[in-house]
């Protein structure tokens, strides 16, 4: 008697869970794209000489494009999938970096009122805040960073923002004291050395323009 080969076939545990694994690496790999896409912008832009206008290479640019256009694809075609918030964070960061800042606050509010139990949350409020600085939103950001300094946070990477905010925000006030002390206190908890010596040279630049 002849085997049903097609019966036989779909049958076959392994070949039902295939589309799944491929719909997993799919994904997966979009995700992978957006996220190293991002860090490699953040090293082109972290190993640049400081310019007063905050400009960074064309290559950068290109790269942040490239991870919210692959973060997109996985709000679009992955919905479901737990790399969503991820993604979400990956274009808020690289948006506000583009100099994008209202794309940025609309993502950053996105994140906090859908996904509130994110890892990313207490990160995006900061970001948020700085976004309304960047926005010229001076009193939204000075209140909600008010908010923010009462929680005394101890992670380096959020003492990090906060310090850098507060720091903007005392130059905008033409506050050179804390400027100085924020700006000090933000290359402290630096995580890297490359964003340490971005701090001082801000210093330098500040007081050249001082003198």
């Amino acid at each position: 008697m002849r085997k049903n080969t097609r019966n036989s076939l779909f049958s076959n545990p392994t070949i039902k869970i295939l589309p799944f694994i491929l719909f997993s690496c799919v994904y997966y790999n979009t995700f992978y794209n957006a996220e190293s896409s991002y860090k490699e912008a953040l090293i082109i832009i972290e190993e640049s000489p400081i310019l007063e206008d905050d400009r960074f290479p064309a290559q950068a640019k290109k790269l942040l494009g490239d991870a919210i256009d692959n973060s997109k694809i996985v709000l679009k075609k992955y919905p479901e999938s737990k790399y969503v918030d991820d993604a979400i964070f990956i274009i808020v960061k690289a948006s506000f970096l583009r100099g994008e800042s209202a794309i940025a606050e609309s993502y950053f509010k996105q994140l906090l009122r859908d996904y509130p139990e994110s890892k990313y949350v207490e990160l995006s409020e900061i970001w948020l805040a700085y976004t309304f600085l960047r926005m010229d939103l001076v009193e939204q950001a000075k209140n909600k960073m008010n908010l923010i300094v009462m929680k005394k946070h101890k992670d380096k990477e959020k003492k990090y923002l906060i310090y850098n905010i507060l720091a903007e925000i005392a130059l905008i006030e033409n506050n050179i004291v804390d400027v100085y002390m924020n700006y000090e206190k933000a290359a402290e908890f630096s995580p890297v050395t490359s964003k340490k010596v971005s701090m001082y040279s801000k210093l330098v630049l500040i007081a050249e323009k001082k003198h």
